[in-house]
């Protein structure tokens, strides 16, 4: 898979801008929601090699969850 690069839009409809940080599970970016024109943060996972089906999905929904919880903070 090619690595995301400013400029990119994802889903139809986040425009990647900038790199914001990064760790063992991916990238965040600095994005750009073209439909609700508002900025937005967007995780880019990083699916090891070699990875089962099972343990990607488990990765993925562990991630999910975590954004949910970030999201629904009072201090977000």
């Amino acid at each position: 898979m090619t690595p995301a690069q400013p400029g990119h839009r994802v889903g139809g409809r986040y425009r990647l801008i900038a790199v914001l940080g990064s760790g063992g599970f991916g990238q965040v970016w600095r994005a750009h929601d073209e439909i609700l024109d508002v900025e937005v943060a967007v995780k880019e996972l990083r699916l090891l090699p070699g990875m089962s089906q099972a343990e990607q999905t488990k990765r993925l929904e562990r991630t999910g969850r975590a954004s949910c919880t970030a999201t629904s903070s009072p201090r977000t």
